[in-house]
């Protein structure tokens, strides 16, 4: 028989409108996009793995970014950017200010950029790990709910904190390379310590 408790003493009720703080713990993520010269990079907390083999993922982009006009405007690719500690700072600068405000965002902003081999997106410096992704047309799905999908067609991490297995090592790797994970209201966490059940 199931057994349960008295509810937890520590336990309280928050209203669902600011329920988003809690479970938007995930990773947060810089995501860029260019086309025809134009290129423009934020910041977006709400990116999520989807499926793998093929590697899936999924991002929320509002339909006001400039970031989602160019992905719209391209061939339909784009980068996602894990933010670290190293780059916090530029990370939450790309989140504030907007290409559609400020054409010379990118050169105003604290961080610096690169291009992988082959690409022509901008990729925040520090990040521990980058994805180039290409959109799954779901027309009715990104117009609802500012959803799209990808398939992840390249990947790149640093191999000081992952393996070439793609297993993250940050209890051994420089603090300044541990992802970050936005709370609320210009907050993050670094990421913690390891628990391994396998030991």
């Amino acid at each position: 028989m199931t057994k349960f408790i008295d509810i937890p003493e520590h336990l309280r009720s928050i209203s669902v409108d600011s329920a988003y703080g809690l479970m938007n713990i995930g990773a947060t993520a810089v995501i860029s996009a260019a086309n025809k010269g134009d290129e423009d990079a934020m910041t977006a907390a709400w990116n999520c793995a989807l499926d793998l083999n093929p590697t899936k993922v999924t991002v929320v982009l509002s339909r006001e970014h400039y970031t989602r006009k160019l992905l719209e405007a391209s061939s339909g690719f784009f980068a996602i950017s894990l933010v670290s500690r190293a780059n916090v700072e530029s990370a939450q600068y790309l989140g504030s200010v907007s290409k559609n405000d400020d054409k010379e965002k990118l050169d105003k902003c604290p961080g610096r950029f690169f291009r992988a081999p082959g690409c022509d997106i901008p990729l925040i410096e520090g990040s521990p790990a980058y994805f180039i992704c290409k959109v799954i047309p779901e027309e009715r799905i990104a117009k609802t709910y500012d959803l799209f999908l990808a398939e992840v067609v390249a990947c790149y991490a640093d191999d000081r904190v992952a393996t070439e297995g793609g297993d993250w090592r940050f209890e051994s790797a420089d603090p300044s390379l541990r992802t970050v994970h936005a709370a609320s209201h210009g907050r993050f966490y670094a990421i913690g310590d390891l628990i391994d059940l396998n030991r």
